[in-house]
């Protein structure tokens, strides 16, 4: 799915180069491929995409919440903590009740095996998304670093039954659709 994605926006920025959102989509991308990454004990990064979010975080009038959280993402990952948790606040300015804020938060935590403060987050991140799974993810993963297997058991069930109702949903949209395109 990466490798698509980034084809998909390379071949369109040719033709629309100065397309902002087709730039962001590529970043976001290629933050999200990157994290977690790592080669001969080096964390990787993708150089594009730390360029485009440090420009336009630098830009009032096009930042948004989104754009501090994927800088702050990166940040994190290459070891300046406290420049990410600086831009997570930010972002927290701009979207409080955004539920990627605390996840990504606790994410951060966890890699720093800050269990405490990971477990603080993740609960808001539940909190602020319960439709998401991601959320309870997480929170799973911090259960489990705290040998909790029974709690971390029980947001694995919280997962599969998210996944359920979004299959659910998705059945029910394309028979609506269906029916309506029938017409």
């Amino acid at each position: 799915m990466f490798d698509e994605c980034r084809r998909f926006c390379d071949d369109w920025l040719t033709k629309l180069p100065n397309s902002t959102l087709l730039k962001c989509i590529r970043a976001e991308s290629m933050t999200d491929y990157f994290i977690g990454k790592e080669k001969d004990g080096i964390r990787l990064v993708e150089r594009e995409a730390l360029e485009f979010f440090t420009d336009v975080v630098a830009h009032p009038e096009r930042r948004k919440a989104r754009d501090f959280i994927y800088l702050a993402r990166i940040k994190e990952w290459i070891g300046k903590v406290d420049e990410a948790f600086a831009l997570f606040d930010e972002s927290e300015k701009l979207a409080p009740n955004e539920w990627e804020i605390p996840y990504c938060r606790a994410l951060s935590y966890w890699r720093l095996e800050d269990f405490e403060s990971a477990l603080t987050w993740a609960q808001k991140a539940c909190a602020h998304g319960p439709w998401n799974p991601k959320s309870y993810i997480v929170l799973s993963m911090i259960h489990k670093s705290q040998g909790r297997e029974r709690e971390a058991q029980e947001c694995e069930r919280k997962v599969d039954a998210i996944a359920a109702k979004h299959e659910e949903l998705r059945k029910s949209a394309v028979s609506r659709l269906n029916q309506a395109l029938a017409r």
